[in-house]
């Protein structure tokens, strides 16, 4: 939609990487100032019709570092989990709006220990104790630019935290699977400016592994 809006106001669209979604925040905010000008319209009312056409700005925080948790081979049958922060977005910058963000999007290249003892399940992704989460954490005193496992644990407090997906039960080939969060999922409602967002991998009980080739988190936000 924002493409379209973009050709309706200039008589052609500013270059970005996805229909309805611009990357960079001078297209949009020259489409907003042609956009009042042209509709004689209050500034209030243009950023209501872009953000209404999803024309946002994007943030994407790669990594092709690979991640393996480590078979639990000692641990027994307590269901200990083990996890490990393997991505953390950028801050949060946004524009006036202290709640600016509109999406979060996760795309994870990953597999298992490609074997289990529910052969039931081989396949899908139900009984898998191989997963990801997703925290959204926010400075609680000096800003904090280390991207460690103890970040979220010092200077950033959690805020909250959700499951992203299970990996496919059994499976030795590795699977990319992307998770989009919007508005009205929590993790989206309560971020704000200067917030950021962590990706953690983890595996519960002996034997299961979680083996991470890539992953991304992209931000979404209004200027």
């Amino acid at each position: 939609m924002g493409s379209s809006l973009s050709r309706t106001i200039f008589g052609g669209a500013p270059e970005s990487g996805e229909e309805g979604l611009a990357t960079r925040a001078g297209d949009i905010r020259l489409l907003h100032l042609s956009l009042c000008r042209k509709g004689n319209l209050p500034s209030e009312v243009g950023w209501l019709i872009l953000d209404y056409a999803e024309y946002w700005l994007s943030e994407v925080t790669p990594s092709d570092t690979r991640y393996t948790l480590p078979m639990a081979r000692a641990r027994g049958n307590n269901g200990d989990v083990d996890q490990r922060v393997i991505l953390s977005s950028t801050a949060i910058h946004g524009g006036a709006l202290e709640a600016c963000v509109r999406a979060v999007v996760v795309t994870i290249d990953s597999r298992d220990q490609g074997f289990s003892s529910f052969p039931e399940h081989h396949g899908t992704r139900n009984g898998s104790s191989s997963w990801f989460e997703i925290m959204l954490v926010r400075p609680s005193s000096d800003y904090a630019s280390q991207n460690s496992q103890e970040m979220f644990e010092s200077a950033w407090e959690p805020i909250h935290r959700c499951e992203v997906h299970r990996n496919i039960h059994a499976s030795r080939l590795f699977t990319e699977k992307t998770t989009s969060f919007y508005a009205g999922h929590p993790l989206v409602d309560k971020a704000r400016k200067g917030d950021k967002f962590v990706l953690l991998a983890l595996a519960q009980y002996p034997l299961w592994m979680n083996v991470t080739r890539s992953c991304a988190i992209e931000v979404r936000t209004m200027v």
